[in-house]
This record gives structure tokens, sequence and C-alpha cells, in this order.
């Protein structure tokens, strides 16, 4: 696994499997990043509403709770400022799958397993200090 280093910011990861929601923090915290990590959709809903809520999260599409669809549709209507960025993850792979998540209002959709390298270039700010994590 090899990761870069990128601006200091905090993400959210929504992710019920432990050892994806693991490799997430693992390199997002090598690249420089604070992460909360959530294992169901209702607490990262919850830390999403907060205050200083991080503006980059990563969700996971299939977990108990609330889906990370539900979370993006949520986050679209409510159109908070500055702009959310949200990546989100899945095991489905199907064109239909992926036009249903960005329609929801994802920013971009990786699916699982992933690939590090690919993930870090998918990323905002994670490429360079330059991003909306800033």
């Amino acid at each position: 696994m090899r990761c870069h280093s990128g601006s200091r910011d905090t993400v959210l990861i929504a992710e019920d499997d432990p050892i994806f929601r693991r490799i997430l923090q693992s390199c997002l915290q090598s690249w420089n990043y604070r992460v909360h990590a959530c294992e169901n959709g209702l607490d990262a809903w919850h830390a999403l509403q907060q205050e200083h809520a991080p503006q980059m999260a990563i969700l996971d599409w299939m977990m108990p709770g609330m889906d990370g669809i539900d979370i993006c549709r949520r986050i679209r209507s409510l159109q908070p400022d500055p702009y959310r960025y949200v990546l989100l993850l899945s095991a489905k792979d199907d064109k239909q799958d992926v036009v249903q998540g960005l329609e929801a209002g994802a920013d971009d959709y990786l699916t699982k397993p992933f690939d590090v390298d690919e993930l870090h270039a998918r990323g905002p700010g994670w490429k360079t200090d330059s991003g909306i994590a800033e």
C-alpha cells in the first residue's frame, strides 16, 4: 500500500466493514488527514450535522441505519456551505449503480475493492494542498 503526503484536514469515513474502514483510515492518516470514522450511517449523519463537520466524506453505499446514498441526498438537499465533497464507495459496480450514486449528488464513485492509488487520485485535496481541503 503506497500512500502520499497531503493536506491537513478531517475526512469522515462511513464504512461498516472494519477492514475497509481501517484501510481507509490508515491511508488518509498517512496523507496527514484527521479521520472521523463511523461504522454506520446514522452515526455518520449525526457527525455531519455538527458545527465543525468534515468537508469531505467517504460513504459506503450499504450500511446499517442509513445508507450512503441517502446521506448523500440529504447533504445535497441541505446545500451546506462550504461545499461538502462526497465520494461514494460501494461493491456495486454496475453502470446503473454508478449513475444512481452520481445522480444522488456524489462527487465521485469508487468500487470495492479499491486501489489506494486510485483513491488518492480521486480525492480533491489529496493530490496537493490546493484542493477544497485547505
